[in-house]
């Protein structure tokens, strides 16, 4: 499955401000370049929910999250960089991780033993993806 942008993958909501402003609870990350890391977390199997000038709310199974944009300087991964700021979920981790390799994303030589493995979005964040039961 290739990531690509464009019309078809970012729908704009009708809405301004970004969900994460109106629920606390849905994690949030600010990036530099939308593009790169709209295609990183695709490529990780997210799909789009919504999108407005300036974010884009999408969803991995389970979790649902937004990405906002932040500037030109990469926001600061704060004290605890090595752990995940979130984790997502892939039914086959391991072909994953070989697909993701495939397409030049640095991955970790091999996934844990329960079938996890850890990938840095392009703002240097750790993200976590498990084996989904």
């Amino acid at each position: 499955m290739t990531a690509t942008l464009g019309p078809a993958a970012v729908r704009p909501a009708p809405a301004r401000t970004a969900p994460a402003d109106r629920d606390a609870r849905v994690p949030r990350a600010g990036v530099t370049d939308m593009a790169r890391s709209l295609d990183f977390y695709l490529r990780l199997g997210c799909d789009v929910v919504r999108a407005a000038d300036g974010w884009v709310l999408l969803r991995c199974h389970a979790v649902t999250f937004v990405l906002v944009q932040a500037g030109r300087r990469a926001p600061s991964a704060g004290p605890a960089a090595e752990d995940p700021w979130i984790r997502l979920g892939a039914r086959d981790v391991r072909a994953l991780r070989r697909r993701l390799l495939g397409e030049g994303v640095p991955v970790p030589p091999a996934c844990t033993p329960t079938g996890r493995i850890v990938v840095r979005d392009p703002d240097g964040r750790p993200v976590a993806v498990e084996r989904l039961p």
